[in-house]
């Protein structure tokens, strides 16, 4: 009986460790997507001669709606539809635009780098911000607990 257990902790760790990277390898892949949005944004208005704080905010505005609807969908598969979820959503993306703004401050007020190359900087660092801000808060499975204080019923058993 023992070995039967153990035996099936282990493959139900080996599952979640596989679905854990599975979700990491989805928001790598929207990542993508969303920095293609983002960065392309922001280089074609810094070409129509806007000031970066502009083509930030515009590339993070486009890339905010791609990365809700792909992460929301496609990679944390929430589809219930509430509105505190999109407010810890644009949460994230503000403490991401925030970090981005001042990695490129920075990179062009003190470091004398070009807009277009300083905008390339947040790319890499802020997908991790966004990961783990989405993860752990943004699309955070609710507990049961709150989920039966949202209807008072108890959670559909298709819901994991």
């Amino acid at each position: 009986m023992k070995i039967k257990n153990c035996r099936a902790a282990i493959i139900s760790k080996a599952k979640a460790h596989r679905a854990a990277i599975m979700q990491a390898a989805k928001f790598f892949l929207v990542g993508i997507m969303n920095t293609a949005v983002y960065y392309g944004i922001y280089y074609l208005l810094l070409q129509l001669e806007l000031n970066y704080v502009i083509a930030v905010t515009a590339g993070t505005i486009a890339g905010m709606i791609n990365g809700y609807l792909w992460s929301k969908y496609f990679v944390f598969k929430t589809a219930k539809k509430s509105i505190a979820e999109i407010v810890r959503f644009c949460v994230v993306y503000a403490v991401q635009y925030l970090h981005n703004i001042a990695i490129i401050f920075v990179c062009v007020t003190y470091l004398d780098m070009e807009e277009e190359l300083a905008g390339l900087i947040p790319i890499v660092t802020g997908p991790i911000v966004s990961f783990v801000g989405l993860k752990f808060w943004g699309f955070k499975k609710p507990s049961v607990k709150e989920r039966l204080s949202d209807n008072g019923q108890p959670p559909d058993s298709g819901d994991k």
